[in-house]
């Protein structure tokens, strides 16, 4: 072999690999899918934790002929600026979607109602709530979205979801479709007439894309999100088919979702623009 590429997380590949190279003499490439430092996913419980990721990560980049960063080029900048006598070394590589998963026949879709999709787990600081406050809010201003609306959320069912559903009174509009395989889950989101975009309003999560958003792109739909100032956000207001509203401004959200639902009404729901899909 010529090279090894290490990904993570797990981040203990990152060790393997280094190990691989001190006794192979080959070189290694660190792809970093997830952020090592400010990961949303690994908090570090305390000062003595935190300092430990950023000096492994020092050693990571330092020690790899190259790093790719897959979350997004704000990612890059700041594991840059974290490690300057590595930032050459760095580059961005985000995300993408399988052009392949998008051609072929679809299943038959609901044309009778105003389906907006979220495929995917909440999680962590990525909740469902402000969604469901718009939701309500939404179907209090127009009554008629509450005969047109559908929402599907397509991932792994939990009992504080469903109850924050049943808590606002939404079971005739929001349907948890549970945990799908990758094939399913792309027809959910080519059978939408919008899909959900959620993101926590937190420093370490601006420079995330999140996995779902090229394949949203893909899947050639407008976006309803509710996202913070940061990577994801630059992306969808580009694409000239997003609804975009801070991600706790419920009100904001309720406008935008009665706006998607004109829309579609009106049959003109706008498409991404190509040349941002292209990107991805």
């Amino acid at each position: 072999f010529d090279v090894i590429l290490a990904s993570g997380p797990p981040f203990t590949a990152y060790h393997v690999a280094q190990k691989l190279t001190a006794k192979l003499g080959i070189p290694w490439v660190a792809d970093v899918r997830d952020p090592i430092v400010d990961n949303y996913f690994f908090r570090p419980p305390t000062a003595f934790h935190a300092s430990y990721m950023r000096r492994f990560e020092r050693r990571v980049v330092e020690g790899a002929a190259r790093t790719i960063v897959g979350t997004s080029d704000y990612a890059e900048r700041d594991m840059s600026a974290r490690n300057p006598r590595a930032a050459d070394h760095i580059l961005t590589i985000t995300n993408g979607f399988d052009l392949a998963d998008f051609v072929g026949d679809l299943a038959p879709r609901d044309r009778e109602h105003f389906t907006v999709s979220y495929v995917g787990s909440f999680q962590g600081d990525i909740r469902p709530d402000a969604f469901l406050d718009a939701v309500k809010i939404a179907l209090d201003r127009d009554p008629a979205l509450g005969d047109d609306l559908r929402v599907r959320i397509v991932g792994a069912p939990t009992a504080s979801l469903a109850e924050a559903i049943v808590t606002r009174g939404l079971e005739d509009a929001v349907e948890l479709a549970g945990f799908v395989p990758h094939a399913h889950a792309i027809q959910e989101m080519r059978a939408a007439d919008a899909l959900l975009l959620v993101l926590a309003d937190l420093p370490y999560l601006r420079p995330t894309l999140t996995g779902k958003l090229p394949e949203y792109l893909g899947a050639r739909k407008p976006i309803l999100a509710l996202i913070p100032q940061g990577a994801a956000r630059d992306v969808l207001e580009r694409t000239g088919a997003a609804e975009i509203a801070a991600p706790n401004d419920t009100e904001a959200a309720a406008d935008a979702l009665l706006r998607l639902y004109a829309a579609w009404r009106e049959g003109s729901l706008p498409e991404p623009h190509s040349d941002v899909v292209a990107e991805f």
